[in-house]
């Protein structure tokens, strides 16, 4: 779109001042709701470390603190979005991605989750993860940060 200066818009009738306040609040628009589509519902900005992608910088943090107690042997087993199965009575009804699974020295399995206040605090999040816990006989433990 050709730029004008102020002068030469000056000169214009009403009409066309009009039109061209038309399209620059069209344009506005367009930016607006493209930023709302792209933008998280909870502002977390997808990052990539090791060519492997993270819902946020927070997970993708965690998981380099994980990868460093892997190598140093304080962990073993490390697993990322391992899935459990929701299915009661036979019937299947969905499933739950933790972030995180890993297993420490004792032989424990712990699986974590990454929560920010916010999400830690979502209704359908708690009730997966009480459901899974029930079912699989596990213990989910929440990293939340601040």
């Amino acid at each position: 779109m050709t730029r004008y200066r102020p002068s030469d818009l000056e000169r214009l009738g009403p009409d066309a001042k009009r039109q061209i306040e038309l399209v620059r609040f069209a344009e506005n628009e367009r930016t607006r709701q493209q930023d709302l589509a792209t933008r998280s519902k909870y502002g977390n900005k997808r990052v990539c470390i090791d060519g492997k992608w993270f819902d946020s910088q927070v997970e993708a943090k965690r998981w380099q603190e994980l990868r460093m107690l892997q190598r140093s042997g304080s962990i073993t087993n490390l697993i990322r979005q391992p899935s459990f199965d929701i299915t009661v009575m036979g019937v299947y009804c969905g499933c739950y991605k933790a972030d995180f699974s890993y297993m420490d020295m004792d032989g424990n399995i712990t699986i974590e989750d990454v929560k920010s206040p916010a999400t830690a605090k979502n209704a359908v999040y708690r009730l997966k993860k009480r459901i899974v816990e029930a079912l699989h006989s596990i213990t989910i433990t929440e990293v939340v940060f601040k």
